[in-house]
């Protein structure tokens, strides 16, 4: 199963953290498709994540809305995309219920006007995405060497 803490906006899914479950009830469980898309619909950072490896047998927790483009005019990727910049964000917002926990519901979600490029525009716009993520992603693992080191430095000059 994945749960919210296995999912991040910039990193998606991280295997490490799915846990195993047997599914009952009478009514077959929805699995995990490539090209899924997971919605966090509660908390204080509402976001989507691709599902963008196989990942046999998955389901995911009742805090996401499973959502899978049917539509050849978009890209799953895109769509992530949209669901997770600025325009999205304060859209949620306003239709946000809740000050504990807020959460959206499905029928908010669904109402979200989305703007569909041609696909072409809609895979650069993935691409310069996935570069903004893996760019971010070098930087903080740099800027966490960088912290090491330093305090490595510091607690040696204090040392000797």
């Amino acid at each position: 199963m994945v749960q919210l803490r296995a999912v991040d906006a910039l990193t998606g899914i991280d295997p490490s953290e799915l846990i195993r479950v047997s599914p009952g009830g009478r009514k077959e469980p929805n699995l995990l498709e490539v090209d899924d898309i997971l919605f966090a619909n509660r908390g204080m950072h509402l976001f989507g994540a691709l599902v963008d490896h196989e990942i046999e047998g998955a389901l995911a927790a009742p805090h996401f809305f499973i959502l899978r483009a049917t539509s050849p005019a978009v890209f799953p990727g895109y769509l992530v995309w949209y669901l997770n910049n600025k325009r999205a964000q304060r859209y949620y917002h306003t239709c946000a219920a809740g000050t504990a926990l807020p959460h959206i519901t499905r029928k908010a979600l669904e109402a979200l006007p989305v703007l569909l490029p041609p696909l072409e525009t809609q895979r650069r716009v993935v691409a310069a995405y996935r570069c903004w993520q893996k760019e971010r992603r070098i930087t903080e693992e740099l800027l966490s060497l960088r912290e090491k080191y330093i305090t490595h430095v510091l607690d040696e000059a204090i040392s000797n």
